[in-house]
């Protein structure tokens, strides 16, 4: 990759140990009321903006991949927390510190900062990587990473940000577009993709997942099995259905459902006619079903879902 963390500077990094027997400095931690915040229809991302002094975020398990960005030019003092292991670090113009799911991490800024907090929720950036940009991703060159060098990423969160500041109309349509060039970006920079295959042999490799991706969304409103769909690649659906377990992790139908909730979602969050056309539009067999369905994926009721949204 272009952009590499420079873990080999003592001026970035210097790792001093447990806190309490590092003699750092024991700020009062509370995560500082963010000035701005969004999240994207979709629910992938979530942009906040905070412009605070000295502080920092408590250490808390992370349930989502975050990325600190500062945004100002002058340099920040920050001293990171990772299960237990204690680092201070520099932050300069174009740096962006990690936060990854599953790890007790906690941040604090001994100088005035000027910070975009970008949150991507790991189940719906699958999802979206998945049917939106039609690719299986193995993993991310980020992983294991507190610290990049990537002023591509910092600007184009930083686009996001100013879209919401100045507040001109179509802001929000503004900011959901920006909001997928920056996953755009970010997939193409640092995602582990799946070779993909030169022809359509015997396995079942990228080529043949795009190609059923596209299948699906041409006919969301109609019936939709496994036969057709191995039809559609030329295997048998015996053949089909082991090979696209094996690659998605999941069974063809439930991706289907998965698909047409996510095509639902973007309907119900856009204002786009009723619950009742939604669902036939997206292969429900009535409004109860698309109900029953879309609770079970998101929590919540499309109703509760468009409020949701709306208010943002």
């Amino acid at each position: 990759m272009g952009f590499q963390p420079r873990l080999n500077d003592r001026r970035l990094f210097e790792r001093v140990g447990p806190r309490a027997s590092a003699g750092l400095p024991m700020l009062p931690l509370k995560a500082p009321e963010p000035v701005l915040a969004r999240t994207s229809l979709d629910g992938v991302l979530r942009l906040e903006y905070c412009d605070a002094g000295p502080g920092g975020v408590p250490a808390e398990i992370g349930h989502d991949y975050t990325m600190i960005i500062p945004v100002q030019d002058c340099p920040i003092r920050v001293i990171s927390e990772v299960d237990g292991q204690v680092e201070r670090l520099t932050l300069n113009s174009g740096d962006i510190a990690l936060a990854h799911v599953g790890a007790l991490t906690g941040w604090t800024w001994l100088d005035p900062a000027q910070v975009i907090l970008i949150h991507i929720q790991p189940e719906a950036f699958r999802r979206f990587t998945e049917t939106e940009l039609k690719v299986l991703l193995t993993g991310s060159d980020l992983e294991g990473r507190m610290v990049i060098h990537d002023p591509d990423l910092r600007s184009a969160a930083d686009r996001m940000r100013a879209t919401l500041v100045a507040g001109d109309i179509g802001a929000d349509v503004v900011f959901d577009a920006l909001a997928r060039v920056f996953l755009v970006l970010l997939v193409r920079r640092y995602g582990k993709r799946q070779q993909v295959q030169a022809s359509f042999g015997p396995e079942f490799g990228v080529q043949h997942y795009a190609r059923l991706v596209e299948f699906i969304e041409a006919r969301l409103e109609s019936k939709l099995t496994p036969a057709m769909m191995a039809e559609e690649l030329g295997m048998s659906e015996a053949a089909f259905a082991r090979k696209f377990k094996l690659k998605v992790g999941q069974t063809p139908m439930r991706f289907v459902n998965q698909m047409r909730v996510e095509a639902a979602a973007r309907f119900v969050a856009s204002d786009t006619g009723s619950l009742a056309e939604i669902a036939a539009r997206c292969g429900f067999a009535d409004q109860a079903h698309l109900s029953r369905t879309f609770k079970k994926a998101h929590g919540c009721s499309p109703t509760a879902y468009r409020a949701r949204v709306g208010a943002q």
